[in-house]
Protein backbone atom coordinates (compact mmCIF):
# COMPACT_ATOMS: atom_id res chain seq x y z
CA UNK A 1 0.00 0.00 0.00
CA UNK A 2 0.91 3.44 -0.27
CA UNK A 3 -0.43 7.25 0.14
CA UNK A 4 -0.24 10.12 -2.10
CA UNK A 5 -1.31 13.52 -0.35
CA UNK A 6 -1.84 15.70 -2.95
CA UNK A 7 -1.82 19.39 -2.18
CA UNK A 8 -2.60 22.66 -3.85
CA UNK A 9 -3.89 23.40 -7.38
CA UNK A 10 -5.58 20.27 -8.65
CA UNK A 11 -8.72 20.06 -10.91
CA UNK A 12 -10.35 16.37 -10.98
CA UNK A 13 -11.39 16.19 -13.65
CA UNK A 14 -14.05 13.76 -14.36
CA UNK A 15 -12.80 11.22 -17.49
CA UNK A 16 -14.15 8.38 -19.33
CA UNK A 17 -12.90 6.08 -16.27
CA UNK A 18 -12.09 7.12 -13.31
CA UNK A 19 -10.71 11.20 -13.01
CA UNK A 20 -7.69 13.03 -14.60
CA UNK A 21 -6.32 15.28 -12.39
CA UNK A 22 -5.16 18.42 -14.26
CA UNK A 23 -2.54 20.59 -12.66
CA UNK A 24 -2.34 24.17 -13.41
CA UNK A 25 0.44 25.58 -14.69
CA UNK A 26 1.85 28.23 -11.99
CA UNK A 27 5.16 29.41 -12.85
CA UNK A 28 4.47 32.84 -14.30
CA UNK A 29 0.67 33.19 -12.32
CA UNK A 30 0.90 37.29 -12.63
CA UNK A 31 0.95 40.28 -10.55
CA UNK A 32 0.02 39.94 -6.93
CA UNK A 33 1.00 35.96 -6.83
CA UNK A 34 3.73 33.79 -6.05
CA UNK A 35 4.58 31.20 -8.35
CA UNK A 36 3.35 27.77 -7.40
CA UNK A 37 5.85 24.65 -8.55
CA UNK A 38 5.05 21.07 -9.25
CA UNK A 39 6.79 18.73 -6.70
CA UNK A 40 7.21 15.64 -4.95
CA UNK A 41 8.38 15.65 -1.64
CA UNK A 42 10.31 12.25 -0.18
CA UNK A 43 11.40 11.42 3.14
CA UNK A 44 15.29 9.92 1.93
CA UNK A 45 14.99 6.52 3.56
CA UNK A 46 11.78 5.83 1.33
CA UNK A 47 13.60 6.52 -2.10
CA UNK A 48 15.63 3.94 -3.80
CA UNK A 49 16.50 4.98 -7.00
CA UNK A 50 15.22 7.80 -9.32
CA UNK A 51 16.18 9.21 -12.77
CA UNK A 52 15.22 13.31 -12.73
CA UNK A 53 16.12 16.17 -14.51
CA UNK A 54 19.36 17.86 -13.78
CA UNK A 55 19.26 20.92 -11.57
CA UNK A 56 15.52 19.82 -10.41
CA UNK A 57 16.40 17.68 -7.40
CA UNK A 58 17.19 19.21 -4.06
CA UNK A 59 17.56 18.14 -0.77
CA UNK A 60 15.60 20.20 2.15
CA UNK A 61 18.16 20.36 5.98
CA UNK A 62 15.26 20.91 8.13
CA UNK A 63 14.12 20.74 11.68
CA UNK A 64 11.01 19.98 13.35
CA UNK A 65 9.46 21.19 16.23
CA UNK A 66 11.62 19.85 18.98
CA UNK A 67 14.17 21.06 17.12
CA UNK A 68 15.45 17.53 15.54
CA UNK A 69 17.42 18.16 11.87
CA UNK A 70 16.27 15.67 8.74
CA UNK A 71 16.23 16.22 5.20
CA UNK A 72 13.37 16.17 2.95
CA UNK A 73 14.08 15.48 -0.66
CA UNK A 74 12.13 17.72 -3.21
CA UNK A 75 11.78 16.52 -6.69
CA UNK A 76 10.24 18.90 -9.38
CA UNK A 77 8.63 18.65 -12.50
CA UNK A 78 10.17 21.48 -14.76
CA UNK A 79 7.71 20.94 -18.05
CA UNK A 80 4.19 19.88 -19.10
CA UNK A 81 4.52 16.70 -18.60
CA UNK A 82 2.09 13.32 -17.33
CA UNK A 83 2.66 11.38 -14.30
CA UNK A 84 1.59 7.98 -13.54
CA UNK A 85 0.99 6.35 -10.56
CA UNK A 86 0.91 2.63 -10.15
CA UNK A 87 -2.13 1.07 -9.62
CA UNK A 88 -3.08 -1.62 -6.89
CA UNK A 89 -5.74 -4.60 -7.35
CA UNK A 90 -9.00 -2.09 -6.86
CA UNK A 91 -11.07 -2.46 -9.60
CA UNK A 92 -12.72 0.80 -9.68
CA UNK A 93 -11.98 3.80 -8.10
CA UNK A 94 -13.58 5.21 -4.91
CA UNK A 95 -14.61 8.91 -5.03
CA UNK A 96 -15.34 9.25 -1.76
CA UNK A 97 -16.67 12.39 -0.85
CA UNK A 98 -15.01 14.71 -3.41
CA UNK A 99 -18.43 14.93 -5.54
CA UNK A 100 -20.22 16.62 -2.29
CA UNK A 101 -17.24 18.46 -0.84
CA UNK A 102 -14.76 19.78 -3.34
CA UNK A 103 -15.08 23.28 -4.66
CA UNK A 104 -16.47 23.36 -8.28
CA UNK A 105 -14.88 25.95 -10.30
CA UNK A 106 -18.28 25.90 -13.25
CA UNK A 107 -20.21 27.04 -10.20
CA UNK A 108 -18.06 30.29 -9.81
CA UNK A 109 -18.02 30.69 -13.68
CA UNK A 110 -20.14 28.45 -15.52
CA UNK A 111 -18.50 30.18 -18.70
CA UNK A 112 -15.17 28.02 -18.25
CA UNK A 113 -13.96 25.58 -21.25
CA UNK A 114 -11.80 22.75 -19.32
CA UNK A 115 -10.46 19.89 -21.23
CA UNK A 116 -7.45 18.12 -20.86
CA UNK A 117 -6.46 18.38 -24.49
CA UNK A 118 -6.65 22.33 -23.94
CA UNK A 119 -5.73 23.40 -20.64
CA UNK A 120 -2.06 25.21 -19.32
CA UNK A 121 -0.90 22.36 -17.27
CA UNK A 122 2.25 21.26 -15.63
CA UNK A 123 1.04 18.37 -15.04
CA UNK A 124 -1.48 15.53 -15.67
CA UNK A 125 -2.25 11.94 -13.97
CA UNK A 126 -5.00 9.79 -14.90
CA UNK A 127 -6.03 7.84 -11.87
CA UNK A 128 -8.43 5.17 -12.47
CA UNK A 129 -8.45 2.68 -9.36
CA UNK A 130 -8.17 3.19 -5.58
CA UNK A 131 -9.85 5.69 -3.70
CA UNK A 132 -9.44 9.64 -3.48
CA UNK A 133 -10.71 11.16 -0.20
CA UNK A 134 -10.60 14.69 0.70
CA UNK A 135 -9.88 15.70 4.60
CA UNK A 136 -9.12 18.95 6.55
CA UNK A 137 -5.48 19.94 7.06
CA UNK A 138 -3.63 23.10 8.43
CA UNK A 139 -7.09 25.35 7.32
CA UNK A 140 -7.45 24.19 4.13
CA UNK A 141 -8.08 20.86 2.98
CA UNK A 142 -5.73 18.23 0.53
CA UNK A 143 -7.42 15.26 -1.25
CA UNK A 144 -5.17 11.80 -0.57
CA UNK A 145 -4.92 9.25 -2.70
CA UNK A 146 -4.32 5.44 -1.54
CA UNK A 147 -4.43 2.02 -3.26
CA UNK A 148 -3.22 -1.23 -1.86
CA UNK A 149 -0.42 -2.05 -4.48
CA UNK A 150 2.61 -4.25 -2.53
CA UNK A 151 5.95 -3.66 -3.04
CA UNK A 152 8.04 -0.90 -4.09
CA UNK A 153 6.65 1.78 -5.88
CA UNK A 154 7.42 3.33 -9.40
CA UNK A 155 6.02 6.15 -10.37
CA UNK A 156 6.45 7.77 -14.00
CA UNK A 157 6.63 11.21 -14.96
CA UNK A 158 6.55 11.63 -19.33
CA UNK A 159 7.15 14.72 -20.80
CA UNK A 160 4.35 15.62 -23.25
CA UNK A 161 7.18 16.82 -26.15
CA UNK A 162 7.86 14.41 -28.87
CA UNK A 163 11.37 14.66 -27.77
CA UNK A 164 10.90 14.07 -23.69
CA UNK A 165 12.57 11.31 -21.92
CA UNK A 166 10.57 9.89 -19.10
CA UNK A 167 11.43 9.74 -15.54
CA UNK A 168 11.04 8.01 -12.74
CA UNK A 169 11.34 7.75 -8.88
CA UNK A 170 11.22 4.01 -7.18
CA UNK A 171 10.08 4.01 -3.64
CA UNK A 172 10.43 1.34 -1.03
CA UNK A 173 7.54 -0.34 0.01
CA UNK A 174 6.11 -0.21 3.48
CA UNK A 175 4.38 -2.18 6.07
CA UNK A 176 3.40 0.99 8.15
CA UNK A 177 -0.39 1.75 8.24
CA UNK A 178 -0.79 3.85 5.40
CA UNK A 179 2.10 2.42 3.50
CA UNK A 180 4.68 4.55 1.73
CA UNK A 181 3.80 8.27 1.93
CA UNK A 182 4.67 10.55 -0.43
CA UNK A 183 3.44 13.93 -1.16
CA UNK A 184 2.82 15.50 -4.38
CA UNK A 185 2.38 19.19 -4.35
CA UNK A 186 1.29 21.78 -6.83
CA UNK A 187 1.77 24.78 -4.11
CA UNK A 188 4.09 27.84 -4.18
CA UNK A 189 7.30 27.82 -1.78
CA UNK A 190 6.07 26.15 1.54
CA UNK A 191 9.17 25.29 3.41
CA UNK A 192 9.51 29.43 4.42
CA UNK A 193 12.55 28.45 6.68
CA UNK A 194 14.67 26.41 3.92
CA UNK A 195 14.39 29.46 1.02
CA UNK A 196 17.58 31.12 1.64
CA UNK A 197 19.84 28.00 1.16
CA UNK A 198 17.95 26.97 -2.25
CA UNK A 199 16.79 29.93 -3.70
CA UNK A 200 19.21 29.17 -7.00
CA UNK A 201 17.20 26.78 -7.38
CA UNK A 202 13.76 27.62 -6.27
CA UNK A 203 13.84 30.84 -8.14
CA UNK A 204 13.87 29.17 -11.52
CA UNK A 205 11.35 27.20 -13.74
CA UNK A 206 11.24 26.08 -17.24
CA UNK A 207 8.65 28.01 -19.43
CA UNK A 208 5.62 25.11 -19.84
CA UNK A 209 6.46 25.54 -23.48
CA UNK A 210 5.82 22.32 -26.03
CA UNK A 211 9.61 22.83 -26.55
CA UNK A 212 11.16 22.54 -22.91
CA UNK A 213 14.83 22.02 -24.49
CA UNK A 214 14.74 25.46 -25.51
CA UNK A 215 12.81 27.40 -23.08
CA UNK A 216 14.82 29.34 -20.64
CA UNK A 217 14.43 29.89 -16.81
CA UNK A 218 12.36 32.84 -15.40
CA UNK A 219 12.86 34.43 -11.92
CA UNK A 220 9.15 33.45 -9.55
CA UNK A 221 7.38 36.82 -8.86
CA UNK A 222 8.40 38.67 -5.30
CA UNK A 223 6.45 36.68 -2.36
CA UNK A 224 3.59 39.05 -1.46
CA UNK A 225 2.79 40.58 1.64
CA UNK A 226 -0.03 37.86 2.67
CA UNK A 227 1.26 34.81 1.20
CA UNK A 228 -2.13 33.32 0.59
CA UNK A 229 -4.07 36.32 -1.07
CA UNK A 230 -1.49 38.61 -2.10
CA UNK A 231 -1.57 42.22 -1.98
CA UNK A 232 -5.39 44.08 -2.97
CA UNK A 233 -6.91 40.60 -2.66
CA UNK A 234 -5.30 38.75 -5.43
CA UNK A 235 -6.43 35.07 -4.89
CA UNK A 236 -4.08 32.29 -6.09
CA UNK A 237 -7.51 30.26 -7.32
CA UNK A 238 -6.85 32.65 -10.61
CA UNK A 239 -4.56 30.19 -11.50
CA UNK A 240 -7.10 27.72 -12.43
CA UNK A 241 -7.94 30.29 -15.17
CA UNK A 242 -4.75 28.37 -16.44
CA UNK A 243 -7.41 25.73 -17.31
CA UNK A 244 -9.88 27.15 -19.60
CA UNK A 245 -9.67 27.40 -22.96
CA UNK A 246 -9.35 31.04 -23.02
CA UNK A 247 -6.87 31.56 -19.65
CA UNK A 248 -9.93 33.19 -17.79
CA UNK A 249 -9.86 32.85 -14.39
CA UNK A 250 -11.16 36.30 -13.28
CA UNK A 251 -13.98 35.25 -11.32
CA UNK A 252 -12.43 32.31 -9.18
CA UNK A 253 -11.82 32.93 -5.46
CA UNK A 254 -10.92 30.69 -3.09
CA UNK A 255 -14.15 29.84 -1.62
CA UNK A 256 -14.74 28.87 2.17
CA UNK A 257 -13.31 25.48 3.24
CA UNK A 258 -16.17 22.67 3.42
CA UNK A 259 -17.45 22.01 7.15
CA UNK A 260 -17.47 18.99 9.28
CA UNK A 261 -14.23 16.93 7.09
CA UNK A 262 -12.37 14.45 8.38
CA UNK A 263 -8.78 15.66 9.57
CA UNK A 264 -6.13 14.58 7.28
CA UNK A 265 -4.26 11.10 8.67
CA UNK A 266 -0.29 11.72 8.35
CA UNK A 267 3.35 11.19 8.73
CA UNK A 268 5.03 12.50 6.55
CA UNK A 269 7.65 14.99 7.62
CA UNK A 270 6.95 17.92 4.76
CA UNK A 271 3.01 18.22 6.28
CA UNK A 272 4.05 18.24 9.94
CA UNK A 273 6.61 21.23 9.07
CA UNK A 274 4.36 23.27 6.79
CA UNK A 275 1.45 22.68 9.31
CA UNK A 276 3.27 24.26 12.18
CA UNK A 277 4.98 26.65 10.25
CA UNK A 278 4.66 30.24 9.57
CA UNK A 279 2.86 29.81 5.66
CA UNK A 280 -0.36 27.20 5.59
CA UNK A 281 -1.72 26.71 1.67
CA UNK A 282 -5.08 28.28 2.94
CA UNK A 283 -5.89 29.27 -0.75
CA UNK A 284 -4.21 26.09 -2.89
CA UNK A 285 -7.23 23.75 -2.19
CA UNK A 286 -8.39 20.97 -4.96
CA UNK A 287 -11.40 21.33 -7.17
CA UNK A 288 -13.41 19.67 -9.60
CA UNK A 289 -16.38 20.14 -12.06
Amino acid sequence: MYTVHMVGLMYFYHAAKGRRVLLPDGANPGVGVPSHYCSFFIQPEDLLDSDWWDDFRSDHDLKDAAGNAFTLTELRIPERSVVTFPPGTEKELDTSNLETDLAKLLQMDPTLDIKPETADTIAQVPIERGTLRLYAYSQTSVVQYTTDLKGDITITVTPEREEGVAKYLKLRGSSRSRGTEIVFANAYDLLAGDRAAHAPHHDQQLHNHPDASSATPTTTAATPTDPHTGPNGHSHFKIYGKLDRLRNGSKLRHPAPPIGLASLPFSHQYLEVVAAGPETPTECSSTCC
